[in-house]
């Protein structure tokens, strides 16, 4: 729901409560007190409830609501990413017409790669290794983070409401993007609260758990928000610092119990990351994020940083390159870097940040908190989550997985606010007690109110790439090659041209028009496919072949098989015969019949 649907929600149900009487309507809560008391017993029933409700949920909204088909920029990186780690490699060797290849995101030289940390590649590769979906990782990560979540709260709450949070978290996460789109979160909010988590414990006795715990949560965070991760990283080592002069550990003690396990987590860590590092761009400490913004940036990363000058500006071999880069979001950096980012464009970013984390359900128990006397953690939790906003007001952009890492400490303040709303009784009357239970039905039928809507009025979830796949398939099966060419107008959002880890072994092929030359060459060296011309707008797309396969044995691509869950973005054909290198006939210029007039159709991502 969004967030005025939340406070609609909570409206409805307190007037609804005045009517029915306070007394009566608290009475549905008591179900679900008990059952919280029982599973909240033993913490290995805690953690596997949260588990179990993360995956039931998570799955089930993906298959009513329908599995999401990658529709982003960001997306597709993390999709290479995964279909890369998912043949063993770290990175691909460039392809030898790199230049009809490049696209936003990724780099293809001296490498062909996402631009990303791996964490959330990672994450895609074991759900497209263990059941051939990539999505399957995506819910995989969603239930760790559930179960991380409730650990960090257990260490902070008396075992029910962490429980309750942890609950609350799948309620929230389940059918949110984080777990239902390549888009990431999961895993930085999971490395998040392991660090909060072993901060907690080691606060009180430093333990080989906890510090293996905060090491482990470091390792995750760098691997997924590397700059929020070290902010986040650099509060919670100021605190143990902290610690350390009040308690006055001995050298020995903070050497053995927290140092040490802590390296012992981060090493392999540190040493994978440089592997990674040099795999993708041939030097241990230069990262992938650097060699991408060292070819196509067109401003620096921060706001604080000077502007660069238009000499430095590369020079894009693509027109829609240049319009993302230089015309979007160039322009959009020197709108918001003004005043240190501390300008208008601070408040939109602040309105995703409560829509994600508050919303509805949080906002009465956050006013409760306000309200009521201060204890230490909490401070620290609002002052953390104060630190991390500030740190990303210096970045261009504040999406809500960009500060997953302080997830833990969100709901640690909205938990800690329902609890003491509980004991709210004017009048004698369980006010307190009626309000904390509508968040938490809010956040329930938050939940489970998209996936049943799905029954009634089916998603078609897909987009104009989808699509037009689907078209072809349906209408000529083979391996295709296809030359992209963007219409006036066209939504640079929108990008086509991305391809899996190993591009000739994909069924679609997509590609950029470079030269005459360059794009007959290419047709030559895909003498197996049928090459087509695909023009979009930002209100249609057709695509026309103008070339048949010039292999008569080519094998043609398997047929589509029934099955719950559509085609992985980048499924790979059956091998044919290797395209020959180095021909330079050009593609038959005899246009064909246009593909069908099914392939003009409107760019709607989501219909009903």
């Amino acid at each position: 729901m969004r967030t005025h649907h939340e406070l609609i929600f909570l409206a409805l149900g307190v007037v609804l409560a005045a009517l029915v009487g306070w007394r009566r309507f608290a009475l549905v809560t008591r179900p679900f007190e008990l059952a919280t008391h029982w599973l909240a017993r033993s913490n290995a029933r805690a953690c596997l409830t949260c588990m179990v409700a993360c995956a039931g949920l998570s799955v089930l909204t993906g298959l009513w609501d329908g599995i999401h088909y990658p529709g982003t920029h960001d997306e597709y990186g993390y999709l290479l990413q995964g279909d890369t780690f998912a043949q063993g490699r770290l990175s691909n060797r460039p392809h030898p017409f790199w230049r009809h290849f490049e696209s936003m995101h990724i780099i293809t030289q001296p490498t062909y790669q996402a631009k990303y940390p791996p964490g959330q590649g990672i994450a895609i590769a074991v759900g497209q290794l263990l059941t051939g979906i990539p999505m399957a990782g995506i819910w995989i990560s969603a239930c760790l983070s559930a179960a991380a979540i409730w650990w960090m709260l257990a260490g902070f709450l008396p075992p029910r409401w962490a429980l309750v949070g942890g609950l609350l978290w799948v309620c929230k996460l389940a059918p949110s993007p984080w777990a239902q789109s390549f888009w990431g979160g999961a895993v930085a909010c999971t490395g998040g609260a392991l660090l909060l988590g072993g901060l907690r414990r080691t606060w009180d006795k430093p333990t080989w758990s906890a510090s293996v715990a905060m090491g482990a949560g470091v390792a995750i965070l760098a691997n997924t928000r590397p700059y929020e991760g070290l902010v986040l990283t650099l509060v919670v080592a100021g605190t143990l610092l902290v610690r350390l002069v009040q308690v006055r550990w001995s050298p020995s003690v903070a050497a053995m119990r927290l140092v040490l396990p802590a390296a012992l987590a981060l090493a392999p860590a540190v040493g994978w990351m440089a592997a990674y590092n040099h795999a993708v761009t041939g030097h241990w400490t230069k990262m992938p994020y650097s060699a991408h913004d060292a070819t196509y940036a067109a401003n620096p990363t921060f706001l604080f940083q000077r502007a660069w000058p238009a000499e430095r500006i590369p020079t894009y071999n693509h027109e829609p390159m240049r319009e993302y880069y230089v015309d979007w979001e160039r322009h959009r950096w020197e709108q918001r870097s003004q005043w240190f980012g501390l300008n208008g464009c601070l408040a939109t970013k602040l309105w995703g940040f409560f829509r994600f984390f508050v919303g509805g359900p949080y906002l009465v128990p956050l006013i409760a908190l306000a309200c009521s006397p201060g204890r230490p953690w909490l401070r620290f939790a609002a002052v953390t989550v104060l630190v991390a906003i500030v740190a990303n007001s210096q970045t261009l952009y504040l999406y809500a997985h960009y500060t997953a890492g302080i997830t833990g400490l969100t709901l640690l303040l909205g938990i800690e606010g329902m609890r003491r709303l509980q004991t709210w009784a004017p009048y004698t009357l369980p006010v307190g007690r009626v309000l904390s239970g509508l968040s938490v039905a809010c956040l329930a039928a938050g939940a489970i109110t998209p996936p049943l809507s799905t029954l009634i009025t089916p998603l078609e979830k897909n987009t104009p790439r989808s699509r037009f796949e689907k078209l072809v398939r349906d209408s000529r099966p083979g391996r295709h090659l296809l030359f992209v060419k963007y219409l006036p107008g066209h939504n640079i959002h929108d990008e086509w041209v991305y391809n899996g880890a190993e591009v000739d072994a994909c069924e679609f092929v997509w590609a950029r028009h470079v030269s005459p030359e360059s794009d007959a060459a290419l047709a030559a060296y895909y003498p197996d496919r049928t090459i087509w011309e695909l023009k979009i707008s930002d209100t249609s797309f057709a695509g026309v072949p103008i070339r048949e396969p010039e292999q008569s044995g080519a094998r043609p691509s398997p047929p589509l098989k029934q099955r719950l869950f559509p085609f992985a973005p980048f499924e790979r054909a059956h091998p044919a015969a290797a395209p020959s290198e180095g021909v330079d006939a050009e593609p038959s210029a005899a246009p064909s019949t246009p593909l069908s007039p099914l392939a003009l159709g409107d760019q709607n991502q989501t219909s009903r």
